[in-house]
């Protein structure tokens, strides 16, 4: 910068100019064409401008040498030389230097003089120091301002990311405020619903905090509690009903498990309510749960009975029942007793037992004693027949004619051979009914089943027989009771099996085993078996298939098998196959050992 003496004339591009007063001019817009002319004419002008625009002092100055000063400017010109290179160097790259003094009380500015060589200039002042901190501290509004104004979009973004976050905060905490105050509201009514959820489950025990006395929830919850209370009450009541019941339950259970009757109870309309393992046995069910099942399907022999009791106002009703399960058949004492209340029937108690031992006794006992009176009415006239056919036949033959000798002797043998029949039925009879006591010892069995078996092969030479006996089996027996016994059993498979026109192999299997404190002899043949209506029966005197058969060989077989404490099975061989196909005839016979 260049300031210049009032009424100076320099020359610029755009022609001569004057100046009136001092300007400060960009250098390069004008030049001095004489400056040794203007030092006399800066020299007394300097000074004035100085004083007009309260300056202090004022210097202009080449590195060696001072050009023109103001009159208190000694003090700068002392200090001109102690200028620091740096702020020369700043200067002559023409920026305006400022210096201070350690006190802030003096400011000073230096610039170069551009239009003159090397030329400085060098002005100072007196100054307040509050006015330079002003200054200052304007010049540093100024700077931060424009550096503000410089970064005011990154300062908008971190303005408006800390405007979100602060809203974010402030809706959070207003969420948290609000789900505090639900939580502390709806906290009574979810202890409520959690405690209702466990006396759901079975928890009656449950109770509340029932709060304030004034709070209507307090009134629920108490209200819940009495609740709860009473229902804890009532189910240890029920409990302990239901336990007595279950006591009974069972203890009537217990007392119907031993009891070799059947029990049923039945309600009015027949329906099963409890059974005991007898009646399943004799109905041959096991394996069924009749619980809640019909009388009809289970029992049907014994609705007549029910309806009977029940249309004639009975309390207590018996009689006897056949029933029949597929091949087997039983006799059943049956007994009804009806549950009467107000004239209307509760239910039904049926009680029913085999029999079939009972009655198959009193009709061998009754057949013993019919035998017995026909052996004692026929018996007596057999022998005088007998041996008045023999004295015909001696005395009468011998004058006829040849050709009718022939004739009468054959009618005389038929009188003589029916007469002996009938002497061998009447016996027959009479070991029936005089069946001898058993003598038992302790005996080895295997020998009697071998030489009965000996015997049979011996006389039946077309039938195989098989035998799987042990070395020994030793039990109280009587010799002759039991060779009558395995002889007419097998004499039975024998002529089962030649009287069948089955073109196969024949044989009889015997088989003797010993398990659970019993011997059992198991005889069984490949013939035709045993006609499936004939099985129940098939022990009962005179029930036979044979056209010529007493019926009593297997009655026989039965009394001796009880005089043995043993017990007889009749029953057929079937097909694994085919379960309906009979292969042929079993027959168990169980012996115990002591």
């Amino acid at each position: 910068l260049l300031p210049l003496i009032e009424g100076t004339t320099v020359s610029t591009k755009h022609g001569p100019v004057k100046t009136d007063h001092i300007l400060f001019v960009a250098s390069g817009a004008f030049h001095v064409s004489k400056p040794s002319d203007l030092l006399p004419e800066l020299q007394g002008r300097l000074p004035i401008r100085v004083e007009l625009r309260a300056l202090t002092e004022a210097v202009v100055f080449r590195r060696d040498d001072v050009l023109v000063q103001t009159d208190l400017s000694f003090s700068m010109l002392y200090e001109m030389d102690l200028l620091p290179e740096d702020m020369m160097a700043r200067a002559d790259r023409g920026e305006v230097v400022i210096l201070t003094n350690d006190a802030d009380t003096r400011v000073r500015a230096l610039i170069k003089l551009t239009n003159f060589f090397d030329t400085y200039l060098l002005v100072g002042r007196f100054v307040d120091s509050t006015v330079l901190n002003h200054m200052q501290d304007t010049r540093d509004s100024v700077f931060e301002y424009r550096k503000l104004k410089q970064h005011i979009g990154q300062l908008q973004v971190q303005f408006s990311l800390v405007f979100i976050g602060i809203a974010m905060l402030i809706m959070l905490t207003g969420i948290w405020l609000g789900l505090s105050f639900s939580a502390d509201m709806v906290r009574p009514i979810s202890d409520l619903l959690a405690a209702t959820e466990r006396v759901k489950s079975g928890d009656f025990s449950t109770r509340v905090d029932e709060g304030p006395a004034n709070d209507e929830i307090g009134t629920l919850k108490r209200a819940f509690n009495r609740m709860t209370g009473q229902l804890q009450r009532q189910r240890s009541e029920l409990v302990a009903v239901n336990q007595q019941i279950e006591e009974r339950r069972r203890m009537i259970e217990a007392v119907f498990s031993g009891v070799s009757a059947g029990v049923l109870a039945l309600d009015v309309h027949g329906q099963m309510r409890l059974y005991n393992e007898s009646a399943m046995q004799l109905l041959g069910d096991e394996a069924a749960d009749w619980r809640g099942s019909s009388v009809r399907q289970i029992f049907p022999e014994v609705q007549p009975l029910l309806e009977s009791a029940m249309r004639n106002k009975l309390t207590l009703l018996q009689e006897e029942c056949v029933v029949a399960r597929g091949y087997r058949s039983l006799t059943l004492l049956v007994r009804v007793v009806v549950e009467w209340e107000n004239e209307k029937v509760q239910g039904f108690i049926v009680t029913f037992d085999d029999i079939t031992e009972l009655v198959t006794a009193q009709r061998s006992a009754a057949w013993a004693d019919v035998a017995r009176r026909i052996a004692h009415e026929i018996k007596n006239p057999l022998t005088p027949i007998t041996l008045s056919a023999e004295r015909i036949k001696r005395k009468y033959m011998k004058p006829l004619p040849a050709e009718e000798q022939e004739s009468f002797a054959r009618y005389l043998d038929t009188i003589i051979r029916h007469t002996n029949g009938i002497r061998e039925m009447v016996d027959e009879f009479v070991r029936f009914a005089r069946m001898p006591q058993a003598k038992l010892a302790q005996k080895d069995i295997v020998p009697i089943i071998q030489a009965v078996i000996f015997s049979e092969e011996t006389v039946n030479t077309a039938i195989d027989y098989q035998m799987k006996l042990p070395k020994q089996c030793m039990l109280p027996l009587d010799e002759d009771l039991l060779t009558q016994l395995f002889t007419n059993l097998l004499k039975n498979a024998a002529e089962s099996l030649l009287e069948s026109d089955d073109k196969r192999d024949k044989n009889i299997h015997v088989v003797l085993t010993e398990a659970e404190g019993a011997a059992v002899v198991t005889i069984t043949d490949n013939g035709q078996g045993f006609p499936p209506d004939y099985l129940e029966r098939a022990l009962e005197p005179y029930v036979t298939t044979k056209e010529k058969g007493t019926g009593l060989g297997l009655a026989i077989c039965k009394r001796i098998m009880d005089e043995h404490n043993g017990n007889m099975v009749v029953s057929n061989r079937l097909d694994g196959k085919d379960p309906a196909a009979i292969t042929g005839a079993m027959i168990a016979l169980t012996f115990p050992l002591v």
